[in-house]
């Protein structure tokens, strides 16, 4: 049962994650003004975690349905790490809009 409780972890962290990914891609051009960054690292910036975060939950639920019950622990830490890193990647985007706002 517990393994279960990993692998829908997974799933829901990727259901929040990618669209959090695409509003986030929005903001690509901020991003690249704001942190200096060249076109390729902020492609990589944005797309490298939403590449990821599907590898992560196929191969989870792949190992999970072939019997590999072992694979989904790793695979949920793995998926809320990612889940940390887009909330933090949301909040910055948050701050990044304040300050355009205020002037």
């Amino acid at each position: 049962m517990a393994n279960r409780r990993h692998v829908l972890l997974g799933a829901i962290s990727f259901t929040v994650c990618f669209p959090a990914w695409g509003l986030i891609g929005a903001f690509a051009p901020r991003f690249r003004e704001t942190l200096h960054l060249t076109s390729a690292q902020t492609a990589l910036l944005i797309a490298v975690p939403v590449i990821v975060q599907i590898w992560l939950l196929s191969a989870t639920l792949e190992s999970y349905l072939a019997g590999h019950r072992a694979a989904a622990v790793p695979g949920a830490i793995v998926s809320a790490i990612l889940f940390a890193a887009c909330l933090g990647l949301y909040l910055f985007v948050e701050r990044i809009d304040s300050e355009v706002r205020k002037g």
